[in-house]
């Protein structure tokens, strides 16, 4: 939740920072005149030169942070770690290329900016600079719901035109009311005609911007959400009934625009004062906008809402943490990659397809701790490890689920080979299934080195594996328990991780034995985990200590993965453990 309400802020200082960098352009296309030069710049261009400057500024800094966290996702590594495979996703991903579309976007801005330097008066500065901005509103498009049924869909355009028509009206709103102060512009009778004709185009604007806006939005609710319904009942639904409520506001008020009459000066400011109480509403418009792009559609919600409930009572039937099914017949797990020959260091899509015996897609599969498939990806040298998610890279929709087929993209960093541990669930029970993959190329993974210590330091983190028993034996219980530091004081305040205090991840040295465990707080029963447990409250804290109870099904020696959430950071712990 709380990561979900940071996104949407970001997103929404970027939408709005778009907006405004619109009605820069507007404003210095409105008051240019046809030939550059006719007379000196009125005062004000000079304050929207320095608005258009930091809008610049600030878009560049969002479209790094969010290329960075894009890249990190895809490749399942750290920041640290991520800067060789950079250029990789920047030219052989689609979320690169449509990066480089945004950056042209921002290069052709910043031209602009720079020409309209020495022709501060052209309207051909403002061109490019709406055209710049259409640029980026259609990087914004093509990476967001609307893109979900591929490039240049009638879904993706028509979200573009939508993003574009609001931030023609919406921009237009927040740079008049930055830029013309009433108390400056009431003291300066030269502007008061400037103000006027800003108005009265601003109005003949509104028409064709809310036509487009009505059309395309209906278009975009029907297609995101399907029924009035939903509109109540989810959360997408009710943040875009929000912002509809808000838009209607706004649209009354233009129903009786001022007058504009014999007194010039009285209806530049009457103007003035409208248009800072309506770039107010505006900026809520534009956060509800925000909230939309980081909340599943109304349409998916419900599906994965009704799956979340039927996940939960098969963990209850399940009754264990290793993943199995209790009931029916087991699916058949496909794996495609792109490309076929995986070299190391390149971004790979492997495609999962999920089927049952007769090769037809699984049916009714549900969300399980909070996804809908996990990837655990670990390295035959037992030191690469990566949990990824299908809803990584964005949402899930609808006929992915109808295939039960699931994208996954992840850059394996060294040559070898890899177990690939695939967990989801179906009404009938959940299932854990696994594939090996080879990776060509160079550096080549070593051999694994033996540590069988229970006490070991992490960075600022000390961690201590207490077992129940001296000598763990095969197909008994065997109960792991986590005690962790920091500082050398207790860490008790942390956080469930996609619905679980801790994830386990463990694996036979020759990668031919996979468990996905999880971990609960002492005292907590391990056979009937409850709601609480299973889909765990982002607000529940918990440790220094947590415990989980492994069946190892053969002898030999295991690296043990443990994954915790401590504010905000997922932390990964591993050990080795032998077993008679």
């Amino acid at each position: 939740m709380i990561q979900t309400v940071l996104h949407s802020i970001v997103t929404f200082i970027d939408i709005t920072v778009l907006s405004t960098l619109v009605g820069v352009a507007l404003c210095l296309f409105w008051t240019a005149h046809s030939k550059d030069g006719e007379e000196t710049p009125p005062p004000f261009v000079g304050s929207l030169r320095r608005l258009l400057m930091l809008c610049l500024i600030a878009l560049v800094i969002s479209s790094i942070s969010n290329f960075i966290q894009r890249t990190m996702e895809m490749s399942g590594l750290g920041i640290a770690a991520i800067f060789p495979v950079l250029p990789t996703v920047l030219f052989k991903t689609h979320y690169g290329r449509i990066g480089i579309v945004r950056s042209g976007g921002r290069g052709l801005a910043l031209i602009a900016w720079f020409v309209g330097r020495r022709h501060l008066n052209s309207r051909f500065v403002a061109v490019l600079m709406l055209c710049a901005s259409a640029a980026i509103a259609f990087s914004r498009s093509a990476t967001s719901h609307a893109a979900d049924l591929g490039d240049l869909s009638l879904q993706e355009l028509s979200d573009w035109i939508h993003l574009t028509a609001s931030t023609l009206w919406s921009g237009a709103l927040i740079a008049i009311a930055i830029v013309f102060r009433p108390s400056l512009i009431a003291e300066d009778s030269r502007q008061h005609p400037i103000v006027s004709g800003i108005a009265d185009r601003f109005y003949v604007l509104f028409g064709p911007v809310l036509s487009l806006l009505v059309l395309t939005g209906l278009y975009n609710a029907w297609t995101e959400v399907g029924s009035f319904g939903l509109l109540v009942t989810t959360p997408y639904g009710r943040a875009l009934s929000a912002k509809i409520v808000l838009l209607l506001f706004l649209v009354f008020r233009y129903i009786t625009p001022p007058q504009h009459g014999p007194d010039e000066s009285a209806f530049a400011m009457k103007f003035l004062r409208r248009t800072r109480v309506e770039a107010i509403m505006i900026l809520g418009v534009l956060l509800c906008a925000a909230t939309l792009t980081h909340n599943i559609p109304a349409r998916h919600f419900m599906h994965l809402e009704h799956a979340q409930a039927t996940g939960n009572h098969a963990g209850h039937e399940n009754g264990q943490h290793e993943h199995y099914a209790t009931t029916g017949t087991e699916p058949v797990i496909h794996i495609e990659t792109s490309p076929s020959d995986i070299k190391a260091g390149t971004p790979v899509k492997m495609t999962v397809h999920i089927e049952d015996q007769a090769g037809k897609p699984v049916e009714r599969l549900t969300v399980h701790h909070e996804r809908i498939l996990h990837a655990i990806i670990i390295g035959k040298d037992l030191n690469v490890f990566a949990h990824i998610h299908p809803e990584d890279i964005g949402l899930v929709t609808n006929e992915m689920l109808r295939k039960a087929t699931f994208p996954l993209w992840f850059t394996f960093p060294k040559a070898g080979e890899y177990l690939v541990g695939l967990d989801f669930a179906t009404a009938d029970g959940l299932y854990s299934k696994t594939a090996h993959i080879k990776v060509s190329g160079l550096p080549r993974m070593g051999e694994p080195k033996l540590d069988l210590s229970t006490e070991k330091d992490f960075g600022a983190y000390n961690v201590t594996l207490k077992i129940s028993s001296n000598n763990i034996k095969a197909g008994e219980e065997t109960t792991l328990r986590y005690l962790i530091m920091k500082n050398k004081k207790p860490v008790a305040d942390l956080s469930p991780y996609l619905g679980a205090p801790m994830h386990l991840a463990i694996v036979l040295a020759d990668l031919k034995q996979f468990i996905h465990a999880h971990g609960v707080i002492p005292g907590e029963s391990h056979t009937h985990m409850d709601h609480r447990h299973m889909h765990a409250e982002p607000g529940e804290k918990f440790g220094p200590e947590i415990e989980s109870v492994v069946v190892f099904p053969v002898k030999g020696v295991y690296r043990i993965f443990s994954q915790v959430n401590h504010q905000g950071t997922v932390l990964l712990f591993d050990f080795m453990v032998k077993v008679q």
